[in-house]
């Protein structure tokens, strides 16, 4: 475990170089920041590392990552030197809420080390096109990289996550097959840690005293990246046989079909049974599904193993809440003056939140409207409720922010394609309440009951405030709004592209907008009151931790609605990959709000209406009295069941992966040492020793061994992941007759024919393994020793090389021979 240590102590020292930057920034928060140091670092780190890698003049290394830190350390330096005696002060009064996080920091990395090491193996899922990329980026010089899969192109994909950990990678000097199982180990502990300190830093905001805000603040780790949704709960009803086969039939989950005879056993036994958990939402008609979402849920994702974008930007979307609440407890109006007097928060600002384009480009716009809803909200508190007035200055802060927030990633999007081509309605299917249950279980009581308490905490909202409930009305009902308009437009002018699928008559379609809309209804309800009694908050000037959860709130519950309304048009011809990006984000916002709704809850008296009364007579004081401390009661067991029944997947499925243990090792290639030691030794080679260069390997499917080669040395091959680079790239134009040539340069006896294919692709090497000998038959590769020579054999791997001139140039008939 050498290699664990040798990550822990190089992300630990990576903290301690920001610690002072992230004391200066975060000046308003009560920890400073200095939980977030980490974060801060390796984001700083990763995309100083890239604009100079982008200028082809800076190679990335070692050395160019150990000057970029010594720069930082110098900067660090300064400010302790301004400093010192503030922030010793500081490491002092704070040392049990750091001592406590730190212990959160390395709990975590060292629960997950356990487990990833007992399933190490880079061999199924997504692992293979996220291995790709760390590859490629460690072994670019200069940026973009290029991409592993398609020769002479860059990755077209959002990969900064990938970037970073490379980034950490190339400090370490751990080999990759390594280094990709301790960054699913890491993003863990780092959304762990950073969850405790954003919910730190609200309590303390709410005024509780420290201790307090420590033992609430443990909940948010716990809620955000530990628990489950509650189809476990239905696993182990399923599996101790309980229901009928109508029962099970109206419950309709994919291999929940029918009743069991009944297992003793406590979890299922069937073989990643945990992963029906992440397909809970379905419409099935006559047996079709028509709606393959995939509500996925962080701790399923660290379980799995993919380092996924949408997994790599959590920790460093808890970095941009962390900053922008930060701005939302500033005393000061936001405007010109603001940012004169904070220029490097602003920077920070947009730094920061321009990164989540480059890690998962859809947390962009959702995090960047929540940082736009705080400002404006903000900004309505510090002029009194003048909405007009609030705007302007909100716009001399938001419009620089964005702005640079796009600009500072510029070549990101230059290099960027997609497979999205705009968005459409959502027609014949929706969530089933029972599934929105069944996935939001323990955070709609939370969040419910804390919005509920706003309703007699919040102050003036008794009040009349026609032009605040005005605003807040159109708000809410904007996005249901503009779906209906869209299905009746469709229907009258017979314009089927705009939706899913038409009713095709009057009075089918204004019944399905109905429908929709009373289903929809709990939730606007949400957002409206969220939206309501924070804009009531922020103009009272009291508990701004309260009016940021609330927004938080509504963001959450307007993500929601919208999967119902919209969905991405793209390959998949459903709302999967909608309901996934949004689900997922949800997922943050919510455990959030119902972490810090549970010390709300817990910590402020009832209302009158349910506790003792001023009411002369002491048996109606008596009677509403036993009537609230019955409901509070009843709450807190619903919220402890809801909580154990969330409990019991990630403790079922963490002893799954467990028992289907395949060694106690970080090397995520190990099967290979085992399974096929000649392209075990093959990686190894070409990775570590030879000399870059594009190669060429069989073309098969995606989800399979086929591209293994490229993605575990990142050197580039013809082609590789076709259905990846269809989605990357929008389209198959990009590498249109690519598997041909493939085919021919191993299937072809033409040497001219070989050469030129080889040529055009520029490839340096040739591999020749089972894969290619079981489709190709293996190539004559033989016959062709004056332009090819093996240079790697290894039990049935054989490698060669294209013979070149010092200029690049190929070498043929007598000249090769004299190589």
């Amino acid at each position: 475990m050498q290699h664990a240590l040798i990550w822990l102590l190089s992300i630990e020292i990576l903290g301690l170089i920001a610690l002072p930057l992230a004391f200066s920034l975060f000046r308003r928060l009560p920890d400073r920041g200095l939980i977030l140091s980490k974060i801060l670092a390796l984001l700083l780190l990763s995309y100083v590392l890239w604009v100079l890698g982008l200028t082809q003049l800076i190679p990335n290394s070692f050395y160019t990552v150990a000057a970029i830190l010594a720069v930082m350390a110098l900067i660090s330096a300064f400010v302790v030197r301004r400093k010192w005696r503030e922030i010793l002060s500081f490491l002092h009064k704070e040392r049990v809420a750091l001592l406590t996080s730190e212990l959160v920091f390395l709990g975590i990395y060292a629960l997950w080390l356990l487990i990833v090491s007992s399933t190490p193996a880079i061999n199924h899922t997504e692992k293979l096109m996220d291995f790709a990329f760390l590859n490629s980026i460690l072994m670019s010089t200069h940026f973009p990289p290029e991409d592993p899969w398609l020769a002479g192109h860059s990755i077209s994909y959002y990969y900064f996550g990938h970037f970073m950990m490379a980034s950490l990678t190339k400090l370490t000097a751990i080999p990759s097959n390594i280094s990709y199982n301790l960054s699913i180990s890491l993003i863990p502990a780092l959304v762990g840690a950073g969850a405790f300190s954003l919910m730190y830093n609200l309590i303390r905001l709410s005024g509780a005293r420290v201790r307090t805000a420590i033992l609430f603040a443990l909940a948010a780790p716990v809620f955000i990246a530990v628990i489950g949704n509650l189809e476990g709960v239905l696993e182990f009803i399923h599996t101790r046989g309980w229901g009928s086969d109508g029962f099970w039939e109206w419950v309709s989950i994919k291999g929940l079909d029918s009743a069991q005879s009944g297992d003793p056993s406590l979890f299922p036994g069937d073989y990643w049974w945990w992963w029906r958990a992440t397909r809970v939402i379905d419409t099935v008609v006559d047996g079709a599904s028509l709606d393959n979402t995939i509500p996925e849920f962080p701790f399923l994702s660290f379980l799995l193993g993919d380092l996924h974008a949408h997994m790599s930007a959590l920790p460093f979307i808890v970095l941009v809440l962390a900053l922008s609440l930060n701005l939302f407890t500033s005393d000061e109006k936001l405007g010109p003056s603001w940012i004169r007097r904070y220029p490097w928060e602003v920077l920070a600002l947009a730094l920061c939140l321009g990164s989540l384009a480059f890690i998962n480009i859809w947390d962009f716009p959702v995090f960047a409207a929540l940082f736009v809803a705080l400002v404006l909200v903000k900004g309505y508190g510090d002029w009194g409720g003048g909405i007009k007035q609030a705007l302007l200055p909100s716009l001399y802060l938001l419009v620089p922010v964005l702005t640079v927030a796009v600009l500072l990633y510029i070549p990101f999007y230059s290099d960027l394609s997609s497979q999205a081509s705009g968005v459409l309605p959502v027609g014949d299917v929706s969530t089933r309440p029972l599934f929105f249950f069944v996935i939001w279980g323990l955070f709609l009581i939370l969040s419910w009951t804390f919005l509920f308490s706003q309703l007699w905490a919040t102050p003036g909202i008794t009040g009349r405030n026609p032009g605040t409930m005005a605003a807040v009305l159109v708000i809410t009902l904007m996005p249901f709004l503009l779906w209906a308009g869209i299905e009746l437009l469709a229907l009258w002018t017979g314009w089927s592209l705009l939706v899913d699928r038409l009713d095709g008559s009057t009075i089918g379609s204004v019944s399905t907008v109905g429908t929709r809309f009373g289903m929809l209804l709990p939730g606007m309800f949400i957002v409206g009151v969220a939206l309501y009694t924070a804009l009531l908050r922020s103009r009272h000037g009291n508990e701004r931790a309260t009016t940021f959860a609330l927004l938080s709130l509504a963001l959450a519950f307007y993500l929601l609605i919208g999967a119902e309304l919209f969905r991405l048009v793209d390959f998949f011809g459903n709302r999967m990959n909608t309901v996934f990006k949004v689900y997922y984000q949800s997922w943050l916002l919510l455990a959030t709000v119902s972490a810090y709704g549970l010390y709300y809850l817990c910590s402020r008296p009832m209302p009158s209406f349910l506790g003792p009364t001023e009411v002369t007579g002491t048996r109606i004081r008596k009677s509403a009295s036993i009537l609230g401390k019955a409901l509070r009661h009843g709450w807190i067991g619903v919220v402890a069941v809801l909580f154990l029944a969330s409990m019991y997947y990630p403790v079922g499925a963490a002893l799954d992966k467990a028992e289907s243990a395949d060694g106690n090792t970080l090397d995520g290639l190990a099967f290979l040492q085992r399974e096929s030691k000649g392209e075990y030794e093959a990686i190894g080679w070409l990775r570590d020793y030879a000399p870059w260069g594009r190669i060429v390997e069989a073309v098969g499917d995606d989800y399979s061994e086929y591209g293994r080669i490229s993605a575990s040395t990142g050197l580039p091959t013809v082609l590789g992941g076709k259905s990846h680079e269809q989605q990357w790239r929008g389209s198959t134009r990009p590498f249109e007759g690519r598997e041909e040539h493939v085919e021919q340069i191993y299937g072809s006896s033409d040497p001219n024919q070989v050469m030129a294919l080889l040529d055009t692709y520029d490839i340096r090497y040739v591999y020749v393994g089972a894969r290619e000998r079981s489709k190709y038959g293996g190539g004559h590769f033989d016959k062709f020793s004056h332009f090819l020579q093996p240079v790697f054999q290894e039990e049935d791997v054989v490698i060669y090389e294209m013979l070149r001139d010092e200029k690049g140039g190929l070498l043929e008939g007598d000249d090769a021979g004299t190589e």
